[in-house]
């Protein structure tokens, strides 16, 4: 009889099972319309700005952008389509590449359109791009290897693809991979900072007028809340990064980092950052708990 703890084989098969054992594709799929419909609003964002943000003769001219920035950056606009009628014409693509998208329409083709598209953009012009875009970026990097359109999508429907009852899911376990890291390192990074360790850093946040949508009530405005806030911060996103993993946590957990993410969206202007992470818990929901949910709903 052995004595070891773990073998080789059993770490080998752990890993294969996590990342190759069959699964429904129904949290991949509501990930894919939540997804496509995040990129939809972000693309409205865009339009309102295309030619400021990026034209040639915009925030950042492409003079100052080929002198400091072509060099070190691909971009589609390297290469003059920043011209407004060009601008508006990789603008249309990327927009109809995310319609594909949200309708599971060569999901696979659009999210790698949609993956050059927002690359371009946030090369483009890197003064214009937050952490939530660089997310939605490296989702839509994975969507391209993810089966995100083995139902309901417009092939199923018609019957040019047929329904898949299971999936490979290694893309799916890097989406989730992906959202565990930005929680985990958002809190590794947080326990670094000096304002963050001394309970100040939330009272900062919530009091600069930029970004503030809402000032808290008066009840909440003072020195206690302000450092619960602070530390609870911490915990919230440091839990979201390990707990999600563990099924008798996993709701508990996506409940509170749901509540979390909508009272920083109602007191804060920081455009669709929490709406990226919200869709990003969408990926821990189990199918067959969302399969149970549709099969209830139809009743």
């Amino acid at each position: 009889m052995s004595n070891s703890i773990l073998s080789i084989h059993q770490l080998t098969g752990s890993w294969h099972y996590f990342f190759h054992h069959a699964i429904a594709p129904d949290s991949l799929v509501m990930f894919r319309i939540a997804f496509g419909l995040l990129l939809l609003a972000d693309a409205l964002y865009l339009a309102k700005s295309l030619i400021f943000l990026y034209g040639a003769t915009g925030i950042l001219d492409r003079g100052i952008y080929i002198r400091d920035f072509r060099a070190r950056f691909f971009s589609i606009y390297n290469w003059g389509a920043d011209e407004p009628a060009r601008l508006h014409l990789w603008f249309a693509l990327h927009v109809t590449a995310i319609i594909c998208l949200l309708l599971g329409f060569f999901s696979n083709i659009a999210a790698f359109v949609i993956f050059a598209g927002l690359t371009s953009y946030h090369h483009r012009n890197p003064f214009a791009v937050n952490s939530g875009d660089v997310a939605m970026r490296l989702m839509a990097f994975l969507m391209i290897f993810a089966p995100a359109d083995a139902s309901f999508s417009v092939l199923t429907a018609i019957g040019a693809k047929p329904v898949q009852s299971t999936i490979d899911p290694w893309a799916y376990r890097l989406l989730q991979i992906l959202v565990s890291t930005i929680y985990f390192k958002s809190m590794y990074w947080k326990l670094h900072g000096r304002w963050w360790l001394s309970g100040r850093a939330v009272y900062y946040v919530l009091n600069i007028d930029r970004y503030r949508r809402f000032a808290l009530p008066t009840v909440l405005r003072n020195k206690l809340s302000y450092q619960s806030m602070n530390y609870a911060t911490i915990a919230i996103w440091g839990s979201l990064s390990i707990l999600i993993w563990i099924d008798e946590f996993r709701y508990p957990a996506i409940a509170v980092g749901l509540l979390f993410h909508l009272g920083m969206d109602y007191c804060l202007r920081i455009r669709l950052f929490q709406w990226v992470m919200m869709t990003g818990l969408v990926l821990f929901i189990d199918p067959v708990d969302l399969e149970s949910l549709y099969l209830w709903a139809i009743r």
